[in-house]
């Protein structure tokens, strides 16, 4: 019977197996056809679902899933123009993304991967154009070789951009040397820009709401018909309907910082009350439907005229209680190599050099740590003076001295503050001197800088140059810093080069003075300016590594799963009948994904096919007549006084107590066998 019941175990456990195989071979070599709407993707960004299809429109939105097979596609839909295609990029696992254009229809089918290793992958969607004008995406259904896996979750830290032809990368992909001209969205990757590059460095995931020449207070050509403030509480006013889009719910998709990078476009409002309404309200607005995030007003790229009207909301937020507002100043695309791009916005190179000093803020402000090493250089200015150390310092015309506690770039400034200057025409109308004692040597200066605040008085000006005087010289070098200058705060960078380049005279190794000059300004009320932060940079940088962790191992439970099992078979031997029958329960228990990645299926498959050719032992049947009797006791008791010599099979039969010899013992337990004492032997229990 035993014998009996073993065959039909191992013939059974046979069978599953051929079953299972071939069950498997054919859904890995068959199309599997999914809605992504059936809960077997994860989306990113804003997007939504009309009739099983996927609207993800938005720059850097899309959705990701896992499967294990050899190749995948998907059907899309797309609307664009001729000259500005949809475009996506497409992640399968560690690989280089690939482009894809989809054409202007609303279904093709579209290959995602293929050729693939038979095991389980990741694959992750992702808008690379704008919306509208970079055409919107749809995706409803995936064809899949093999099945679909558990769908990957996205990253706990959330970071969304608010903006606008920046953010969205228009000409980022491009040189001005090699860009085609105008708005191309084949020159343009969302995914690329200075902001989501910096949300990478920390595996966050960036949700991105922008559109090229959209504003807060009007648009870059002046249109105050669309703004960003009518946009923003939607899911896509823009693609979806506009306020019949439905509303964006902030409350289940909490950002933890929001990069609020607007304000270029603004520039086109001559209104400049109504600039500063809007932005108030635009600040206001992200801050009412994100309570609790770091927002990080970014600004500068392109131009930064309104910088201090910027800073200024930013410092009125501040000192009303919300310490969690910021202003993040972008270096200008125009100082940095190589550095403007197509269609006259940042390229490349702009891109990735913000991207590591914005990481910098939002390392700063959240305490994160990023998850790849950043790198930042940090120039080495020296300062001309720090304000308090001037106590003893001459200058003409009345100069004084004063703190200013408004000045939201430094805690002291030099106030100076003069009557119409004596002998002066309104050609130039006052000027005031900074004395350096032996002077300073500014013969390898690349730069220097300060920044300037004008008085309301003085805003009429026509213009204000920055004059510098070396020791033993009559005259000064002068070159115009500012023109039609408005109130307010203004940042101030000076190349000596430049000078030296049109004034052979100048002599940058001994500066004595130097000369502030105002021309034209109102000659009734107060008249003052306000000089803070001189200093010069000779070049020299320091290299200082953004706090960084190792990012933490994702464990995922089909691998882990399978893995035990793979364990269990490569242990397996030949002779082996209980471990073997343990893998295969275990194999038979995984799903079918699972049972999918198990790679040495092969081998539990062998040793069953050996363990079912494996002759059968009959325990006491030491003679092989196939009767357990009192001879084979016999046979037992003459091998262990030496008068025969067992052969392998008879030793296995002879040895019934399982103590791995034969020996008298096992004579004994035969004989008790035949004569009814006991049922089964020790070996059989």
């Amino acid at each position: 019977m035993l014998k009996k019941i073993l065959l039909f175990t191992l013939v059974l456990l046979q069978l599953f197996s051929v079953m299972s195989v071939t069950a498997f071979a054919e859904t890995a070599n068959a199309t599997t056809e999914v809605y992504l709407s059936d809960q077997t993707v994860t989306t990113f960004g804003r997007t939504y679902y009309t009739n099983r299809t996927l609207h993800f429109n938005w720059t850097n939105s899309g959705f990701q899933f896992t499967f294990v097979g050899t190749a995948v596609s998907g059907v899309f839909g797309a609307n664009n123009s001729v000259s500005a295609g949809t475009f996506l990029k497409v992640y399968v696992d560690d690989q280089a993304p690939v482009t894809i254009e989809l054409q202007n229809r609303s279904s093709q089918t579209v290959v995602l991967a293929e050729n693939l290793p038979n095991t389980k992958h990741t694959v992750r969607v992702v808008k690379r154009s704008e919306n509208v004008w970079g055409g919107t995406a749809t995706a409803s259904k995936l064809l899949v070789t093999g099945m679909m896996g558990t769908p990957p979750q996205n990253a706990t830290r959330k970071i969304e951009v608010v903006g606008d032809s920046i953010t969205c990368g228009f000409g980022n992909m491009v040189t001005a040397a090699t860009a085609a001209g105008g708005y191309q969205s084949k020159e343009e990757d969302g995914t690329a820009t200075y902001a989501t590059l910096a949300a990478s460095y920390f595996g966050a995931d960036c949700s991105v709401i922008a559109r090229s020449g959209i504003g807060f207070s009007c648009d870059s050509a002046g249109n105050k018909s669309l703004l960003m403030g009518q946009v923003y509480g939607y899911t896509d006013y823009l693609s979806g309907g506009g306020s019949s889009s439905p509303a964006w719910d902030f409350a289940a998709n909490p950002s933890d910082v929001v990069i609020l990078a607007l304000g270029t476009n603004d520039t086109a409002n001559g209104d400049a009350a109504d600039y500063e309404t809007k932005a108030r309200e635009m600040l206001s607005l992200v801050r009412q439907n994100n309570p609790n995030a770091h927002i990080i007003w970014a600004y500068g790229m392109m131009t930064d005229s309104r910088s201090n009207l910027l800073r200024q909301i930013i410092k009125e937020a501040n000192d009303q209680g919300d310490s969690k507002v910021y202003y993040h100043a972008l270096t200008h695309m125009g100082s940095i190599t190589d550095g403007v791009g197509g269609g006259g916005h940042p390229g490349p190179a702009s891109h990735v050099y913000n991207s590591k000093y914005l990481a910098d803020t939002i390392a700063k402000v959240t305490g994160w740590s990023t998850v790849v090493p950043v790198t930042v250089e940090e120039t080495l200015p020296t300062a001309l003076y720090d304000g308090e150390t001037l106590a003893g310092t001459s200058a003409a015309f009345n100069t004084t001295l004063s703190l200013d506690s408004n000045h939201t770039q430094g805690t002291t400034s030099l106030k100076m503050d003069y009557p119409l200057a004596t002998g002066q025409t309104n050609s130039v109308g006052g000027m005031a001197f900074l004395q350096f004692g032996d002077g300073v040597d500014l013969s390898k200066a690349q730069s220097i800088t300060f920044d300037l605040y004008i008085s309301e008085a003085l805003s009429g000006s026509q213009g204000f140059q920055v004059n510098f005087a070396t020791a033993g010289q009559d005259g000064f070098n002068h070159m115009v810093v500012l023109n039609n200058a408005a109130a307010g705060w203004h940042s101030v960078v000076i190349n000596p080069k430049s000078i030296a380049a049109v004034n052979s005279t100048a002599d940058w190794k001994a500066i004595k003075q130097i000369r502030l000059t105002w021309m034209n300004y109102a000659q009734n009320g107060p008249r003052y300016f306000l000089l803070d932060n001189l200093q010069y940079s000779t070049g020299k940088s320091t290299s200082r590594q953004l706090p960084y962790e190792q990012p933490a191992t994702v464990v995922d439970p089909d691998v882990e799963a399978a893995e035990q099992v793979i364990a269990m078979i490569a242990a397996l031997n030949a002779t082996d009948a209980t471990a073997a029958a343990s893998a295969r329960s275990a194999y038979e228990g995984l799903t079918a994904l699972q049972q999918a990645l198990v790679t040495n299926l092969a081998k539990l498959e062998q040793v069953e096919e050996a363990l079912q050719n494996q002759p059968t032992v009959l325990y006491g049947d030491v003679d092989g007549n196939g009767v357990v009797s009192a001879a084979d006791a016999l046979e037992v008791l003459k091998s262990v006084v030496g008068k025969v010599t067992l052969t392998e099979g008879q030793t296995k039969a002879s040895d019934v107590d399982g103590s791995g010899k034969a020996d008298a013992a096992d004579a004994l337990d035969i004989l008790k066998k035949v004569v009814g004492k006991i049922d089964k032997f020790d070996v059989e229990t």
